[in-house]
C-alpha cells in the first residue's frame, strides 16, 4: 500500500459497532505514523475485562484509541499535518465544529443516515425525510428540522470526502451535498485462510454436533430494533417447528441463556465470534435497514449461507440464489420458510456457502478495503 501520510482516525465508542471496528481495522493498516481517538471507553475484548463486541482478528496490532472527553474536543487530538477521518460521534454537530478548525484534509465516512436526518439512525419508514424533517419529530427528537439544516450546513462548510460502504447510501448523499465528492469503498474483515472444525467449535460452545444452527448476531443482540432483534426470537421459533433438531442462536446483546431450541449469547471476543460462525449453519439477518453490516460479511468469510431482507446495501453484498437468499423486508413468512429450507437442506446450504466464502475473498477482505480507502486518503 502506498504511503499516503498519517491520518487520524475519530470514531464514537472505543471497541463496540462497526464503525469503530472499521476506524480500528484502518488504524491498524494505515501508514506508520497514523492514530485514533474516541469519545467512549470501553474495556478491551481481547482482555478478559469486559464483553466485547467480536472483533474478528486481523493482521497487524491494535492501536491504542486516545479517549475523548467529549466530541468539541477533537481538535485538539489531531497530530499536525494528519489527514482527518471521521467515523462517528455521539454529537455530529459539535464533531463537525471542531473539525472545522482542523486546517488538513477531512474524510468522512457515512456508516448510517445520521448526516442526513434530524436525529435518527435511520429513517425506516418515517416519510418527513423527504420534506427535510419538520417538526415534531414522530420519534420525539427535539427540533429535528434545524438540527438537520445545521448538518447540513456543517457538512458544506467542511467540504470532506465523503465515503459510502454502499452505493444505496452514496446516491442519498450525492443528492444532499451534489458539490462534494462521494466515494463508495466496501466494507472488509478478516477472511479466515482455512476454516476450523465444526464439531470442534460445537463441543466448545456446548452445541449438540447434530443440531441444524441458525445463526443472528448484531451488536444489542435481540435488543437491536431496526436491525430485526425485536423479532428475531419468534421467528427463529417458527424455524425450530418446521425442522426437526433446528436450533436458534442470538449473540451479541447482554444475557447468556439457553433454552430448549434457543440459545442467547452475549459479547463475545474473536475468538468465540469465530468459533460461533464455524458451529453454525446458517445466517439470518432480518434487518429493516443497515448500509453495509460487517456481520453479513463475516458470516460470507466463514462459509455460512445467509438469509437477509434486502434492506438497504445488503443485494450490494448478497446475490439472492448464489451466496444468498433475499426477501422482501418485512416478509416474516418468507424469511422463515428460506431459513428453514436451507437448514433442511444440508447440501444446498453447504454449496451457497462456500460460493459466499469465495465472494468474500475476491471482494470483501480487509486488505482490499484499505487499498481502497488509501486512494481516498493520497
Amino acid at each position: 500500500m502506498a504511503d499516503a501520510g498519517p491520518v487520524h482516525h475519530h470514531t464514537c465508542l472505543e471497541w463496540r459497532g462497526g464503525a469503530t471496528r472499521i476506524a480500528r481495522t484502518l488504524a491498524r493498516l494505515s501508514p506508520s505514523g497514523s492514530s485514533l481517538s474516541c469519545e467512549v471507553a470501553e474495556p478491551d475484548p481481547e482482555s478478559g475485562n469486559g464483553p466485547g463486541d467480536g472483533k474478528m482478528p486481523g493482521e497487524g496490532r491494535e492501536p491504542t484509541a486516545a479517549v475523548l472527553p467529549d466530541a468539541s474536543a477533537l481538535a485538539g487530538c489531531v497530530p499536525a499535518g494528519a489527514l482527518l477521518h471521521i467515523h462517528a460521534t455521539q454529537d455530529w454537530p459539535a464533531l463537525l465544529e471542531a473539525a472545522l478548525g482542523h486546517a488538513g484534509p477531512v474524510v468522512v465516512t457515512a456508516h448510517d443516515f445520521s448526516l442526513l436526518t434530524g436525529g435518527c439512525v435511520y429513517p425506516l419508514s418515517c416519510d418527513r425525510l423527504e420534506a427535510g424533517c419538520p417538526d415534531p419529530c414522530p420519534r420525539a427528537f427535539p427540533d429535528a428540522q434545524a438540527h438537520r439544516r445545521r448538518m447540513a450546513s456543517l457538512v458544506g462548510a467542511l467540504a470532506p470526502v465523503l465515503v459510502s460502504p454502499s452505493g444505496w447510501l452514496a446516491r442519498r448523499l450525492r443528492a444532499a451535498w451534489p458539490e462534494l465528492a462521494v466515494r463508495v469503498v466496501p466494507n472488509g474483515v478478516p477472511v479466515p485462510v482455512q476454516l476450523g472444525d465444526k464439531a470442534e467449535a460445537r463441543s466448545r460452545l456446548g452445541i449438540r454436533r447434530s443440531a441444524r444452527v441458525a445463526l443472528y448476531v448484531a451488536h444489542g443482540g435481540s435488543g437491536a430494533s431496526y436491525k430485526g432483534g425485536a423479532r428475531i426470537r419468534s421467528q427463529l421459533a417458527a424455524v425450530a417447528a418446521a425442522v426437526p433438531g433446528a436450533l436458534g442462536v442470538i449473540a451479541g446483546g447482554g444475557e447468556l441463556r439457553r433454552e430448549e431450541n434457543l440459545l442467547c449469547l452475549p459479547y463475545l471476543d474473536g475468538e468465540m465470534l469465530e468459533a460461533l460462525y464455524r458451529a453454525a449453519d446458517v445466517m439470518v439477518y432480518p434487518s429493516l435497514a443497515d448500509n453495509h453490516p460487517l456481520v453479513v460479511l463475516e458470516a460470507m468469510a466463514h462459509g455460512l449461507a445467509v438469509a437477509a431482507y434486502a434492506a438497504g446495501g445488503i443485494p450490494e453484498q448478497l446475490t439472492h440464489g448464489a451466496t444468498g437468499l433475499l426477501l422482501p423486508p418485512g416478509d416474516e413468512d418468507g424469511l422463515i420458510r428460506a431459513v428453514s429450507g436451507l437448514l433442511a437442506d444440508n447440501v444446498a446450504a453447504q454449496h451457497m456457502g462456500e460460493r459466499a466464502r469465495e465472494k468474500a475473498l475476491r471482494h470483501f477482505g480487509e486488505q482490499r478495503m484499505a487499498r481502497d480507502y488509501a486512494q481516498v486518503h493520497a
